[in-house]
């Protein structure tokens, strides 16, 4: 809450490990499943601030495969996504944001193999609300916000990189067209 009005954009890196440790804090106030219900009540305080600040919010997270739980009498299927404790908010945080890409690889992508995919899938949660983004795009979220209109401006010990990087996009700019165009002959 405090650090919104200092910062055009909030990053939260990993996430998952974060929320490993808030369910251990859980544990210790309360015994059983009244620890996830706490811990529940917890990530949605912080989907709330996140949607009260004046600023970009993003989290990174490790990713959970699709799997299906089998207990008793009862089986459930449930989707991959952000690797978080327990059933319900790995379901329920994808919902909570406008924007949930998931990494994949792709051999054929131009540059590196890497790319943001937000493509709907049938066994992964995915997808973006603000309509921003193609369905798989370079790991690059900084140039892909900039491209859709939003305004991102580097730090100022960092600004003499915006130069830079446009002259080096516009030489990559062949390869990416088309991938089978040779790299050292471009540079």
């Amino acid at each position: 809450k405090k650090a919104q009005k200092n910062y055009k954009a909030i990053v939260i890196d990993d996430l998952s490990l974060l929320a490993d440790a808030e369910l251990q804090a859980c544990k210790k106030m309360v015994a059983g499943f009244a620890a996830f219900d706490l811990f529940n009540n917890r990530v949605y305080d912080l989907r709330d601030t996140c949607r009260e600040a004046q600023c970009h919010v993003f989290f990174t997270c490790h990713e959970q495969a699709p799997r299906e739980v089998k207990k008793d009498n009862f089986n459930r299927y449930i989707p991959g996504g952000p690797l978080m404790p327990g059933w319900q908010v790995t379901e329920k945080l994808p919902a909570m944001a406008d924007f949930v890409a998931r990494v994949v690889y792709d051999e054929d992508a131009p540059g590196r193999p890497y790319l943001y995919d937000t493509n709907p899938d049938q066994n992964y949660i995915t997808g973006d609300r603000l309509a921003i983004l193609p369905g798989r795009f370079p790991l690059n979220l900084r140039e892909a916000l900039l491209g859709a209109g939003y305004d991102l401006p580097r730090p100022k010990p960092l600004a003499w990189m915006e130069d830079h990087v446009e002259r080096i996009s516009h030489l990559l700019s062949p390869v990416l067209a088309d991938p089978k165009q040779d790299l050292k002959t471009i540079l």
